[in-house]
């Protein structure tokens, strides 16, 4: 018994695609040396700012461009990391991006003038915002999650989730929860108080998804993806059949994306769940089971 996908993409050999987003009518994929809104470029991320027609991407030379799909060109370009940029945000009008250069940037997307920088003791993988404001900015490095006041600069906390983290999501049922690289979910506080610790893959995660009651856990180096009652923390089945290493996965618009591939030369697959479909799936398990 395993949940069947809304649709299966195959981008094929020699293709990879480093990051992709869930729009409400389509799925914008970033492949290296792809084209972009009529700019040849090594694209990482894909962010859209408002109503679909403005988005951020960013390139292989450390910059962010800001674009107008009414406009031929990139509207700014915003210069100021010195390595790889990793995750994109946004909040009030402001873009934010987290770096391997070990830094956060806070960008007017009105102006394209950096507002802030924040500075942190290893790369940011992760960016993410708790139901009061506050910035959360994990390391991927060193298991650290800075806590921010973004709009004074402030330094709220700093908290150790003792493995390298995969996903960060802050409003879980009012609380945070983390997944990293030693397969285990932690909760938290919003505090950042650590609460409970639970192995879910004895590999690292790609990251967790919630689905009400129902928690998907993602594995990056067997495909291996579980579905879990979060209640009470108990494994029910696996979503599908191992396909490999998972590179991506992303949520948005009520969908789960999940991209693998088996080699560099090897068939690329994303496939895209529907969730409320995974919560049936999930229910009806739970109810034979």
């Amino acid at each position: 018994m395993q949940a069947t996908t809304t649709f299966l993409l195959d981008v094929g050999p020699n293709s990879m695609v480093h990051g992709f987003m869930l729009t409400g009518k389509f799925m914008i994929a970033a492949k290296k040396n792809c084209l972009v809104h009529r700019l040849t470029t090594s694209t990482g991320l894909v962010k859209f700012v408002n109503s679909h027609s403005k988005y951020a991407s960013t390139s292989a030379e450390y910059d962010i461009m800001l674009w107008d799909r009414s406009q031929n060109g990139p509207s700014h370009i915003l210069k100021g990391h010195t390595d790889h940029i990793r995750t994109l945000e946004l909040r009030d009008g402001f873009l934010f991006s987290g770096a391997a250069d070990n830094t956060v940037r806070i960008w007017d997307l009105a102006s394209g003038e950096c507002v802030r920088v924040f500075n942190h003791t290893d790369y940011i993988s992760i960016l993410t915002f708790s139901p009061d404001n506050a910035l959360r900015a994990g390391c991927g490095g060193s298991g650290h999650v800075f806590i921010w006041g973004w709009r004074t600069g402030t330094l709220v906390a700093e908290r150790q989730a003792q493995a390298r983290q995969t996903q960060l999501y802050t409003n879980f049922d009012g609380r945070m929860i983390t997944s990293g690289l030693d397969g285990c979910v932690r909760v938290w506080e919003q505090d950042g108080t650590h609460l409970e610790t639970f192995t879910a893959h004895y590999a690292p995660m790609r990251g967790l998804v919630k689905v009400r009651r129902f928690v998907v856990t993602i594995r990056t180096t067997d495909g291996r993806i579980k579905l879990w009652d979060w209640g009470n923390k108990t494994y029910l089945t696996d979503l599908k059949k191992p396909v490999g290493l998972i590179a991506n996965v992303t949520t948005g618009y009520g969908r789960l994306a999940v991209s693998s591939w088996k080699g560099s030369r090897e068939l690329h697959q994303i496939q895209i769940w529907d969730l409320d479909e995974i919560e049936k799936f999930a229910s009806r398990y739970h109810l034979d089971h």
